[in-house]
């Protein structure tokens, strides 16, 4: 009981509540960064799970500017709060898992200058985006005039979201994660502008501490405080364990019989080599609580390489070289003609893949019908990313020897060190064979 005195009594005391507060910003901060950077979740579908991390440590914040009579402590609080929500700010645009760029070897340049042309492009098919991006600077247009009152001032205020919003497109945009969008910096500043006039220039900052005015006792609050500490650190050490339960204690299982014979079959083709094994059987691989066979396990699972033992399998190397002409040479030359979609060398002079003890050029090999076994293409890629332009989307699957860009009636086969640019497609698709 004397310990627990000891518990609330840090929560109620003066420099208690401010080393809990620096705490819980560290360890949000850390759980939030430490989520998107290792899970790599669609950050705007999973908003609200990311965003948990970040809310704790405000409420805890809030809570105490309730108890504190200090008018220094509460602008101090005012400055916590900014830091949360800068670093929440620069981690939507620096490490963004829709656009997943900043580790990839293809990047994707894209701009558009031209004012409301993506604003009625996207308002019936990508209002969520619109809305998101009106929504970004509301909280810097709330705090910047708590914080200081100079910029209640109307100018000052539009500059700033001004510079802000430039700063952070321009950001995007050298850094190679993301375009620069003038339209998302007319929605940053219209938002938040209008959020700053409607509550610095007229009367609902009065409105809302008339109605909205209450106290609460200090045993509640530091009741309230107390829970929600233990919850961020719950859910922050649920996401650790989550991460290492992830990469290190999954384990696949067999379901059914399992027979191994002298024979090899060949089972996946990933990203330059073949998997062959000799186990058959009516099994499958249980995984993550679902069931799947050995061909769709290996194939779509890039954990493959700690369960070759497991499963009995062997790897082979079958694409032996790849030769890349020079930077400067403009090079196409098709490699394969189907009813779906031409495949295409770009500034590649060949890729040699082998098959037995015999060497083939890949165009050669994919092209000689009477070789029997079929390396298809689609499974030689352990990464794909999306790469999302002002006009158009593009895939590129990225791969260990070269990467494939899919421009929809045409693949193109390209070196590891080209870079993708926002008309890469209409630019090859237009050079002449």
């Amino acid at each position: 009981m004397q310990k627990l005195k000891e518990v609330f009594k840090i929560f109620h005391d003066k420099k208690g509540k401010y080393l809990i507060n620096i705490l819980a910003i560290i360890l949000g901060i850390s759980f939030y960064l430490f989520t998107i950077i290792t899970f790599k979740l669609n950050l705007y579908a999973d908003l609200y799970d990311y965003l948990i991390f970040l809310e704790i440590p405000i409420i805890l914040i809030l809570i105490s500017n309730l108890r504190s009579t200090s008018k220094k402590e509460i602008k101090r609080n005012k400055y916590l709060i900014l830091v949360i929500y800068l670093v929440f700010l620069i981690s939507l645009i620096i490490i963004n898992p829709i656009k997943g760029l900043v580790l990839n070897e293809i990047k994707l340049y894209d701009y558009n200058l031209i004012p409301f042309k993506t604003i009625i492009s996207s308002f019936h098919n990508n209002l969520n985006t619109l809305i998101g991006h009106f929504l970004m600077l509301i909280p810097l247009s709330i705090l910047l005039p708590l914080i200081n009152k100079n910029f209640k001032k109307h100018y000052l205020m539009l500059l700033t979201l001004i510079l802000t919003s430039l700063s952070f497109r321009w950001l995007e945009y050298l850094l190679l994660v993301g375009v620069f969008d003038i339209d998302e910096v007319i929605l940053n500043i219209i938002g938040g502008y209008l959020i700053f006039l409607l509550i610095y220039k007229t009367n609902l900052i009065e409105l809302l501490k008339k109605y909205f005015t209450f106290k609460i006792k200090d045993k509640t609050l530091n009741i309230i405080s107390i829970i929600l500490f233990i919850m961020l650190i719950f859910l922050g050490s649920n996401r650790i364990f989550a991460y290492i339960y992830q990469e290190y204690m999954r384990v696949p299982e067999v379901s059914g019989s399992i027979k191994c014979l002298d024979k090899e079959t060949l089972v996946g083709v990933i990203d330059g080599y073949k998997y062959y094994t000799k186990c058959q059987g009516n099994y499958n691989i249980v995984f993550d609580n679902s069931k799947h066979s050995l061909e769709y396990f290996i194939n779509n699972y890039p954990e493959i390489d700690k369960y070759m033992d497991k499963f009995k399998l062997r790897r082979e190397k079958y694409i032996t070289d790849v030769l890349v002409k020079d930077n400067s040479i403009i090079s196409k030359q098709l490699v394969l003609k189907t009813n779906y979609s031409n495949i295409y060398y770009y500034n590649i002079e060949s890729i040699k893949v082998k098959v037995g003890d015999i060497e083939y050029d890949y165009k050669d090999y994919l092209n000689n019908k009477d070789i029997k076994e079929n390396l298809n293409l689609d499974y030689t890629f352990k990464n794909k990313e999306n790469f999302h332009s002002i006009k158009d989307g593009y895939t590129v699957y990225i791969g260990e020897y070269f990467n494939k860009l899919n421009c929809y009636d045409n693949i193109y086969l390209l070196p590891k060190n080209y870079k993708v640019r926002n008309n890469t497609c209409n630019f090859l698709n237009n050079i002449k064979k």
